[in-house]
């Protein structure tokens, strides 16, 4: 599978933390390495690991080569902090992505939630159980779909209403499928990330055409 087995990924997990000491410490320039992931006074702390980063930023790596090879507008978001300060919700995506906004988004430098559309795809590696946590704070905040990859393979989650529910298809990218990139992230480990993107996009090619 593409992770093996569970990685021992610490965090930290504080209660009654009002929203504006999370503001401050989400803003400190020392905390920028760190992931925060609030919910109505509950703080989490994660510091991500190497497995977390390399299997994160090769799906990353496969949405935006998929983009130039399908000639599709994308901006990357990475993992900009979202929060809303009345929903008393925040998070970092492990990436993300705006499709449909794409154009709107290529002039933004800096992001405002609320006065900037939210992307239309976010990417989660679950390494540990506050993926589940975060997907609730992805509903909140409106992410319309939303990618996750953990030792079931990769999942493909489109918000219906007031749910998430599995997709087939990427809305964002309808012609994708997970088991068109589970083999690639099963490459990771085996192979440098300039082969990898070198197979995509001569399987992109081979399959799609240009």
């Amino acid at each position: 599978m593409i992770l093996e087995r569970p990685t021992s990924e610490p965090f930290v997990l504080l209660r009654g933390v009002p929203w504006e000491t999370y503001v401050t410490l989400r803003d400190l320039e020392e905390n920028w390495g760190t992931r925060m992931v609030y919910d109505e006074g509950t703080l989490i702390l994660m510091s991500p690991s190497h497995r977390h980063e390399r299997t994160g930023r090769a799906l990353a790596r496969l949405v935006e080569h998929w983009a130039v090879e399908r000639d599709l507008p994308l901006v990357a978001g990475g993992a900009t902090t979202f929060r809303d300060e009345i929903k008393k919700k925040g998070l970092e995506p492990d990436s993300c992505f705006y499709v449909s906004s794409a154009k709107e988004m290529k002039t933004v430098v800096d992001y405002e939630f609320g006065v900037h559309p939210p992307p239309d795809l976010a990417v989660e590696v679950e390494v540990t159980n506050v993926v589940g946590v975060k997907v609730e704070i992805y509903r909140e905040l409106g992410i319309p779909e939303l990618w996750i990859v953990g030792l079931d393979g990769l999942r493909f989650l489109a918000l219906r209403g007031d749910a998430y529910e599995p997709v087939t298809h990427s809305a964002s990218f309808p012609e994708l499928q997970p088991t068109d990139l589970e083999p690639f992230l099963e490459r990771v480990y085996e192979i440098d990330d300039t082969q990898l993107v070198r197979e995509f996009r001569t399987w992109v090619r081979e399959k799609h055409g240009r």
